[in-house]
């Protein structure tokens, strides 16, 4: 006879997106089971019985530590006696349940009898259980997060859920701040509704703080997220390495002193084609919002101020469909194509030719006016 059972959870299920309404349920579903501490206990890992602990134990605390993104240390442990011993323990990143500030734990493994071990086992298999009916698939399929399931580590298996749906990294805090900073005002808000919005996006950016990141930390890398946001578009040829191997540690403004440099110069000896690039575009901006024309918009009066990249540029940009050079088809913009200056030259040599053809016929013109001048007493 073959039974079907189902979860007793009711609340929503954790995605990648809705952490702040998950927690409240998952935290009130172990409540109501008698598991809360498990998220909550300083020891973390699973205890063992005796004085030292066996080398399969080690191993097993070490991969599942690892798993939720703990790093290792050195830590001292003062028993009954007063007698001091060093250990190997793990530092890890949990949300405090209370006010979901990000703290950095310590955890090793505690002594215990083998009746409290027995007891820790079976309730921490429960806890595991309640913490997975609360993850939706996407959770559930990452591989650390059902390696600690299967170990029954309900700490551990808290962290690594909290740290997979919110890294401490520089490119996760620079999404988070960047989002509360360009919050706007929403139809139908009252003040409550607005300052809720926003102690939301304040909780989603403590919730990628790194573990070791200081308040000036924090400070200077709103610094650099403001440098990147002020950054035109056509300038900005750099800032998506940016964040490639920071991981969890602060990223600063001076650490992009080197790259800006070499960007100047590599810009400046392209001839200067993204500052073009980026008056253009600015030009035609304002062109449209005068409805004028994009040469006239830059300068006071009929004479165009663009130069004539400039204007390519501005024209290029009123029509982002056209991805080949007009002239060439080549894959760049007109702008940047090297046969302009062969154009050019091939165009002045026309309307030099041109020129040469008008002037017999302007010098007759020209000693006609003259003579007429001359007979009706106009020149003396």
């Amino acid at each position: 006879m073959t039974s079907t059972t189902s979860s007793s959870y009711k609340g929503v299920r954790l995605t990648t997106d809705n952490f702040v309404s998950w927690l409240n349920d998952a935290i009130a579903h172990l409540s109501s089971s008698g598991l809360y501490e498990y998220i909550t206990h300083p020891e973390g890992l699973r205890p063992h019985v005796g004085s030292t602990i066996p080398a399969d134990e080690t191993e097993a605390a070490r991969l599942a530590a690892e798993a939720a993104g703990g790093d290792k240390t050195e830590i001292t442990v003062t028993d009954a006696s007063g007698a001091t011993t060093s250990t190997i323990g793990w530092k890890v990143s949990v949300p405090d349940p209370i006010t979901r500030k990000v703290l950095t734990v310590v955890l090793a493994s505690k002594s215990v009898s083998l009746a409290d071990k027995r007891t820790w086992l079976k309730e921490a298999r429960q806890a595991t259980g309640k913490i997975w009916d609360t993850l939706g698939p996407e959770i559930q399929a990452v591989d650390k997060i059902s390696f600690l399931m299967r170990s029954g580590d309900p700490f551990l298996l808290w962290a690594a859920v909290f740290r997979e749906v919110n890294p401490g990294t520089a490119a996760s805090r620079y999404d988070a701040i960047s989002t509360m900073l360009s919050m706007s005002w929403q139809d139908g808000w009252g003040l409550r509704d607005g300052h809720k919005a926003t102690m939301d996006a304040f909780h989603r950016c403590l919730d990628h703080k790194g573990p070791t990141l200081t308040a000036e930390d924090v400070l200077e890398e709103v610094a650099l997220y403001a440098f990147l946001s002020i950054i035109p578009p056509e300038l900005d040829t750099f800032s998506s390495s940016v964040f490639i191997n920071v991981d969890e540690d602060a990223l600063k403004l001076p650490d992009l002193d080197r790259v800006v440099k070499q960007e100047d110069r590599r810009q400046a000896q392209q001839g200067g084609i993204a500052q073009s690039q980026y008056r253009a575009r600015r030009a035609l901006e304002a062109a449209c919002a005068a409805g004028t024309s994009p040469a006239r918009a830059t300068g006071a009066g009929p004479t165009p101020t663009l130069s004539y990249r400039e204007a390519l540029a501005a024209l290029q940009a009123s029509m982002p469909h056209w991805k080949k050079c007009w002239l060439c088809a080549g894959d760049h913009s007109l702008e940047a194509c090297a046969h302009i200056g062969r154009v050019q030259r091939y165009a002045k040599t026309l309307q030099s030719e041109k020129n040469d053809d008008r002037r017999p016929q302007q010098s007759a013109r020209t000693a006609n006016k003259t003579e007429e001048a001359a007979v009706d007493g106009r020149f003396p």
